[in-house]
């Protein structure tokens, strides 16, 4: 019967149209989100979400004390432990003693991040986030400088993961 109704043509059409369904119903059911977790120790998956990251740096940087001491021998300032030349890349308003201010200083890393790497703050890629947080504008070039940085921060980001795992 079908081949009285379709032509060959027609035919051919048809099974290149199941093919190709077929192929984009594999792909939707081949990706899929991994739960919210580390995958394969590669925190390119959120933990959480932003903020997770922010307070994992917040730990490394200053031991989440909202008025740490100035370091790298006076340069940088803040929970963020911000310098002048990063503060004044982000473009936002104010004035450089501002990142003294958590919540500022926060609107500060993300102006720098959507300047500097936003791709990796688009898909919350929290390893190359850190690194450009760390090492600055040319962060890409920076890899191995910026590993122990980065491993500290995974280690804060572990905790957070374990105390949520834990309830």
């Amino acid at each position: 019967m079908c081949g009285a109704i379709f032509s060959r043509k027609e035919k051919n059409m048809i099974k290149i149209w199941i093919a190709l369904n077929a192929i984009i119903w594999i792909l939707i059911f081949s990706i899929h989100e991994p739960y919210e977790g580390v995958e394969n120790n590669n925190y390119k998956k959120p933990i959480k979400n932003i903020e997770e990251l922010l307070s994992s740096l917040h730990g490394v940087e200053s031991s989440y004390r909202l008025s740490p001491p100035p370091g790298d021998n006076g340069k940088s300032i803040g929970p963020y432990q911000i310098q002048w030349a990063y503060w004044k890349d982000s473009n936002v308003p104010g004035e450089y003693g501002d990142v003294r201010n958590k919540e500022y200083a926060e609107k500060v890393v993300l102006a720098y991040w959507k300047r500097y790497a936003p791709i990796a703050l688009d898909n919350l890629d929290f390893e190359k986030l850190a690194r450009c947080h760390n090492s600055g504008p040319r962060w890409r070039d920076k890899y191995s400088k910026t590993d122990s940085y980065w491993n500290k921060v995974r280690v804060q980001l572990d905790k957070k993961t374990k105390k949520m795992a834990e309830g």
